[in-house]
């Protein structure tokens, strides 16, 4: 199963504020199963995956397709305005097919995968503190405050570590379809599955966490569940997956 949002409908999954959900001063990683054939670059707008701002809205986590031309981007910066940025390449992800997207950071370094594949990095060393459990509550398909920059198109999954993902570990996420058991400092699982396909999502709290912190997840404006079948982007290349 999947969300199918739609960007002109503003449709979106809000959060409440975690310290679950908030790296601090260690690293972390979103995942996320998504498909998408929509044109942001046409829209003008970014569709986000995910993002979170503390109440220094320097503070602030950001994950995103952008609008200048439908590729993967990436933001960890802290309360001084220090960040790290990831972009992906020349990988244009609004081709329809289903992919798997991880923003990760990893002490001063920010690393973007696409498809078990490292597709961009950087390295900042004033990178410090990031606490954003004291702002705005984090959204899921959508920028924060004011709500906007709306995802279009299926989530399937997605995840939070208070950890850096390893190299292997994005590996095995994009090869085994959810059938994993990568769950050490796992914060939240939202699996998308809860109705049969065509029923809206539209209850408080309904999108649920299944890490186990209660993290649920609260639908604004009737996000439709997709039967979507999981089937690889590209088979897994030698090296890469176990």
């Amino acid at each position: 199963m999947a969300l199918e949002f739609v960007k002109a409908t503003e449709q979106l999954i809000s959060l409440a504020n975690s310290s679950t959900l908030s790296p601090g001063a260690g690293d972390f990683s979103i995942f996320v199963r998504f498909k998408t054939s929509f044109n942001f670059n046409g829209a003008g707008t970014d569709g986000y995956f995910f993002q979170v701002k503390g109440v220094d809205t320097d503070n602030s986590i950001n994950f995103s397709i952008g609008n200048a031309d439908n590729k993967l981007f990436g933001r960890y910066r802290d309360g001084d305005a220090n960040q790290v940025t990831a972009s992906g390449q020349d990988v244009a992800v609004n081709d329809g097919a289903i992919h798997t997207a991880i923003w990760v950071r990893d002490g001063t370094k920010g690393e973007m995968f696409l498809d078990g594949l490292s597709i961009g990095s950087q390295i900042n060393g004033a990178l410090g503190t990031i606490t954003v459990d004291d702002g705005v509550a984090p959204y899921i398909a959508a920028n924060t405050s004011p709500a906007s920059h709306w995802f279009d198109g299926d989530l399937i999954e997605m995840r939070i570590y208070k950890r850096a993902l390893t190299v292997a570990e994005t590996k095995i996420l994009h090869s085994a379809q959810g059938h994993d058991n990568i769950v050490n400092s796992m914060t939240g699982r939202w699996l998308m599955n809860e109705k049969p396909d065509g029923e809206t999502a539209d209850d408080a709290n309904s999108v649920i966490d299944i890490s186990g912190n209660g993290n649920h997840g609260t639908p604004a404006n009737n996000p439709v569940y997709r039967a979507s079948l999981m089937k690889l982007v590209r088979p897994i290349v030698s090296g890469i997956g176990t």
